[in-house]
């Protein structure tokens, strides 16, 4: 809801950037905030209790809660979940972790300390955080967080002899695609188009899939392109 609302206010958004949002009221009593992960969407909640915001936070872990939390959920929002090798590590978390209350929140906070996991490694997710275009320096790449089709023409309409098609005045079947990293992309960040000559289609999407409405006007045998486009964060 809160994005939709974004969307409609701000119409050029594309998703691209991740939106952050900070809510005063507790939202979840075992959070302190969530993200899409990957994507484009964090919220951070509950700020003015000791539960999420300590006043004793900066001096045990030398970061304070709500900061804590906001660089937590947009790592997750890169694409990088719960990290369970450390209990200081910032991205440790419930359920996938068993968190050690007499450590946790009572010793500095650390990010990836042993640089084994996902700071200068891909080991845990296939994400190297270094590599994000998220740096302002010239260590980040914006082809490194391109995610590539590794489907091919598997999840496409194919006839016997392996051509994909389409047929003329109708709508076509689901054209879908697996993607690398195990990602799955859905939602208002998703745009498909269908481009036959001149004639370019906008798709319905339908979760991660695409449909189309073929008009009539094309010729039989013509050849088009499909293409899916997903912006959710950097």
């Amino acid at each position: 809801m809160l994005e939709n609302e974004y969307q409609a206010q701000n119409r050029t958004y594309n998703g691209s950037k991740t939106l952050v949002f900070i809510v005063g009221n507790s939202l979840s009593k075992s959070s302190c905030g969530w993200a899409d992960t990957p994507g484009n969407l964090v919220i951070i909640h509950d700020l003015f209790n000791d539960g999420c915001n300590a006043s004793t936070d900066n001096s045990e872990t030398g970061i304070s809660g709500a900061a804590s939390t906001l660089i937590h959920e947009l790592i997750h929002s890169y694409g990088i979940n719960h990290q369970c090798f450390n209990s200081s590590d910032i991205m440790i978390g419930t359920p996938e972790c068993a968190v050690d209350k007499e450590t946790f929140g009572h010793v500095t906070t650390t990010i990836d300390s042993p640089r084994k996991h996902y700071v200068g490694s891909e080991a845990s997710d296939g994400i190297d955080l270094l590599k994000m275009p998220v740096w302002s320096d010239t260590q980040s790449n914006t082809a490194y967080s391109q995610i590539k089709s590794i489907s091919n023409n598997k999840f496409v309409p194919q006839l016997d002899d392996g051509t994909v098609y389409a047929v003329i005045e109708a709508t076509s079947k689901k054209f879908d695609w697996e993607w690398e990293k195990d990602f799955s992309p859905e939602g208002n960040s998703i745009s498909c188009q269908f481009t036959s000559g001149a004639t370019v289609v906008v798709g319905k999407v339908e979760k991660s899939a695409c449909t189309f409405a073929v008009p009539a006007n094309l010729r039989a045998g013509k050849s088009f392109t499909v293409t899916e486009n997903w912006n959710a964060g950097p």
